[in-house]
């Protein structure tokens, strides 16, 4: 069996599996070091737990976003009229080399527009899914990335208290743990 996996997400505890190549312990839960694929190794000793091992998906020539590709990355800054993006992967490949974009308060959603409030939208360290847009201005911003459709947003998040969170409407996520509601602009993925 293997899946597609991003930086930090979660993978097991350590009750039940050994932590492998790609991947690191913190406080008895296995986490993605990397980007790619993962990899379920069973031992053949029944005694032992099966490894938890990422195979890198990185790219030995480095490419870099065009308009209309889909892209992860990770939320860096929140201000009042953007959201800074580090781009980490172009649809399924994880890049050799980030890249910065950016979300402005006009392209975080479709609707009602005027009452976008970033920080309601997102959070730093939020994974998101986008879409490139157009080329930025050579200071700063290389890309305006837009999450306007309902299948882009978040898509990965913790909460205030550093849970993981799961999507409860286009426009919440709630904390696995302690069952808090949070403002987000989430990705409905079918």
């Amino acid at each position: 069996m293997s899946q597609f996996v991003i930086t930090g997400q979660r993978l097991g505890q350590t009750t039940q599996f050994e932590s492998g190549q790609g991947t690191y312990i913190h406080e008895s839960y296995i986490y993605s070091s990397v980007c790619g694929k993962l990899i379920l190794e069973e031992s053949e000793d029944l005694k032992k737990k099966t490894t938890l091992t990422i195979q890198s998906l990185r790219s030995k020539t480095s490419i870099q976003p065009t308009v209309g590709d889909l892209i992860t990355g990770r939320v860096s800054r929140i201000r009042l009229s953007s959201a800074q993006i580090e781009i980490l992967c172009i649809g399924d490949l994880p890049l050799k080399e980030s890249f910065s974009g950016i979300i402005r308060k006009q392209d975080v959603r479709s609707k009602n527009i005027d009452r976008v409030v970033m920080s309601e939208s997102y959070q730093p360290g939020d994974i998101v899914r986008a879409e490139v847009i157009s080329l930025g201005e050579s200071r700063g911003y290389s890309f305006y990335l837009t999450s306007a459709k309902s299948d882009l947003g978040v898509i990965h998040a913790k909460s205030k208290s550093g849970f993981k969170m799961k999507a409860n409407s286009e426009e919440e996520m709630v904390c696995e743990k302690t069952n808090n509601i949070e403002k987000r602009k989430v990705a409905i993925l079918n």
